[in-house]
């Protein structure tokens, strides 16, 4: 059996933060080969050949993301849920065939949040879009885009990435 000794405390902060989704960055999952963590903090990754993460650049307060684990002490497991949010403005035919094959595809992400921090979502099992909302809006100041919702389902909770290894990720 593993012993899973604390380390330390937590003191909260005092100081104010951003909270939000800066961008979302995605690749399809199988892309992934490895992921290396220094001290828990995801220091490279490793994909295929002649891949790269595409950005999904958000508007400010319209996009997010969470992780909600469960423990159940009889049988000695713990399980995470990870739920992003994205908004994609507008409405054009490039963008839905995009979309198109993202819904088709399993992921992972990064979660660039508007505090700096670059979090990976999806490590063990990729992430997957669970509802894909169209709306052509109604009055001339409505929403225009899609809102997608990505879930995934994995033993490891969210680690936050080195933001050193990001440029070499991107195009």
């Amino acid at each position: 059996m593993a012993i899973c000794a604390l380390t330390q405390g937590h003191v909260p902060k005092t100081c104010k933060t951003a909270s939000g989704v800066k961008e979302f960055l995605l690749i399809n999952y199988e892309n992934i080969l490895t992921i290396t963590k220094t001290a828990g903090v995801v220091s490279a990754i490793t994909k295929t050949t002649l891949t790269k993460f595409f950005a999904y650049r958000q508007k400010a307060e319209s996009s997010n993301w969470k992780q909600d684990g469960t423990g159940d002490a009889k049988v000695g497991t713990v399980a995470y849920d990870i739920i992003a949010t994205m908004d994609i403005l507008g409405i054009d035919q490039a963008t839905q065939t995009e979309l198109g094959l993202l819904i088709n595809s399993t992921v992972g992400i990064i979660a660039h949040d508007n505090d700096g921090t670059y979090w990976l979502l999806g490590e063990d099992y990729g992430m997957d879009v669970v509802t894909d909302g169209m709306d052509a809006g109604t009055a001339l100041g409505d929403f225009r885009g899609n809102k997608l919702t990505f879930k995934g389902r994995g033993f490891t909770r969210v680690s936050s990435v080195d933001p050193h290894i990001i440029a070499a990720l991107l195009p």
